[in-house]
């Protein structure tokens, strides 16, 4: 009996359960002329290894809202009194960068670039994402879903796993393998990790 309860031991141990993986989500949220655009983060870990990470990207337009709308001070990065120097252009909108949060770049520059250089609405994200693809086909342990697209939604959905990952493409992507390093890149750019 204890021959058997020491094979089962070692089984257990030997076929890779995942009993040691935590898992961190690191969420933002921005509004800007309308458009609401949430960020996700799902971090799974063991140890201070990184094991894998699905982002998303959720992109609501408000149905109410045309590119001709302009930023009022209730949806300001400010108090509502003082002008956003930094993200208002001359005429008083708010740019690209903001509207995309300009957090997500930072984070995965060879994704998204492309995204926060138009757009104020779900057809210039769209547009943006779709050029974007192309160059990420093919990459082992990356894979990425529209998961939805609607003239007022739209989601796009990344996910990498760092078994198969190679280190050229987690630097392309700006991608930690360390746990400490990726959770403390994110809450310095401003996301809530839990």
């Amino acid at each position: 009996m204890k021959k058997l309860l020491l094979i089962f031991c070692i089984v257990f141990l030997m076929c890779g359960c995942d009993m040691g993986t935590d898992t961190l989500t690191c969420t933002s949220n921005s509004v800007s002329n309308g458009l609401t655009t949430d960020t996700k983060y799902v971090i799974k870990y063991s140890g201070n290894d990184v094991k894998y990470v699905t982002i998303t990207y959720d992109y609501n337009q408000d149905q109410n809202t045309t590119n001709d709308d302009t930023m009022d001070g209730v949806d300001a990065s400010t108090d509502g009194t003082t002008p956003d120097s930094d993200n208002v252009q001359n005429d008083g909108r708010t740019t690209s960068d903001e509207v995309i949060d300009g957090v997500v770049g930072d984070t995965i520059d060879g994704v998204v670039d492309g995204v926060k250089d138009t757009i104020l609405d779900i057809a210039g994200i769209r547009n943006s994402y779709q050029n974007q693809f192309s160059s990420l086909d093919n990459i082992e342990g990356f894979s990425y879903d529209v998961d939805v697209d609607s003239d007022r939604e739209y989601r796009v959905v990344y996910k990498i796993d760092f078994d198969k990952i190679s280190d050229s493409d987690l630097t392309r992507f700006n991608v930690d393998r360390n746990f400490d390093n990726i959770r403390t890149s994110y809450e310095d750019l401003g996301y809530t990790c839990k």
